[in-house]
């Protein structure tokens, strides 16, 4: 079923235009990206190899900037490492802690969407 290109399909994860991309290719989708995109943890991490700006963007977009806010996921730099994280009434959950920044965007990208890591 998928024919979106697969790089057309990570800079739309990257950037939040998941569902204007599924609108050029399948206007009458759903809401499931799962369903259209197949974005792997190893390709994703050789896209952002390539793409620091992008990789820094998306880590400001989603960083923690004051309360945490009630079921939103994160990623955070703390003592020396960077955390993906659920958010759970100001409570941080299901941490994963990553060395490198690229990892955690890419974790971070394909658990958001609901895709496999």
């Amino acid at each position: 079923m998928n024919e979106i290109p697969i790089k057309e399909q990570m800079t739309a994860m990257l950037t939040g235009n998941t569902m204007q991309l599924l609108d050029k290719y399948f206007p009458s989708h759903g809401h499931n990206v799962r369903e259209y995109f197949s974005v792997t943890m190893v390709a994703l991490q050789d896209f952002l190899s390539g793409q620091p700006q992008l990789v820094k963007n998306y880590f400001e977009r989603h960083r923690p900037s004051g309360t945490l806010i009630h079921e939103v996921d994160y990623i955070d730099f703390r003592a020396g490492r960077y955390d993906v994280f659920d958010s759970d009434h100001g409570e941080r959950t299901n941490l994963r802690s990553f060395e490198k920044l690229l990892d955690a965007v890419a974790y971070h990208v394909l658990t958001t969407h609901g895709l496999s890591y």
